[in-house]
């Protein structure tokens, strides 16, 4: 671990070299601890230890004709940052972004798709109290994701959000 810079030497430096600067509030210092905690949607499904030991394995890769790094925002393959506000559906907007960063890299098209989609219409209860990706997963290989001007982000849980998945499917 990196010791921690001295304030005082610091203040020296910027002082004796003219230096400025202008620190702002980020909008997670105005939280209460509440609403803080609820950014911290990520809670693993059951059997996830298992599910780890037993079947995710990452195995080396031959490394010959690979670049030595890959930044995919710098290739543009990144859609924009998005704000979950107060309800804990980290693992949607994981979710989803992943999904829209796959389009975007594979067929060049940005779109904005629907977190509020995974968090009332997937079967596990994942909400704003947590979830896990997979949840998000299945509402998209099951049902489709859907835009978000088509099912706009509330950040709640049911009922005061509910689900309508159905109203797309008949229109499919």
């Amino acid at each position: 671990a990196q010791d921690a810079p001295d304030i005082q030497e610091l203040r020296r430096q910027i002082e004796a070299n003219g230096w400025s600067f202008e620190v702002d509030d980020h909008f997670t210092s105005t939280l209460t601890p509440e609403a803080r905690a609820n950014l911290h949607g990520y809670a693993p499904p059951p059997g996830y230890e298992r599910e780890l030991e037993e079947h995710l394995k990452i195995y080396p890769i031959e490394k010959d004709g690979l670049p030595s790094s890959l930044n995919w925002l710098d290739l543009g393959g990144i859609t924009p940052v998005k704000n979950q506000g107060s309800c804990g559906s980290c693992w949607a907007f994981a979710a989803t972004g992943e999904m829209e960063a796959f389009i975007k890299i594979y067929t060049g098209i940005e779109t904005d798709l629907s977190e509020q989609q995974s968090v009332s219409c997937n079967p596990y209860g994942a909400g704003c109290s947590g979830g896990w990706a997979s949840a998000s997963y299945y509402v998209f290989q099951n049902q489709g994701a859907v835009l978000e001007n088509c099912a706009p982000y509330q950040g709640m849980d049911p009922p005061a959000a509910p689900c309508t998945q159905a109203d797309f499917l008949k229109y499919g």
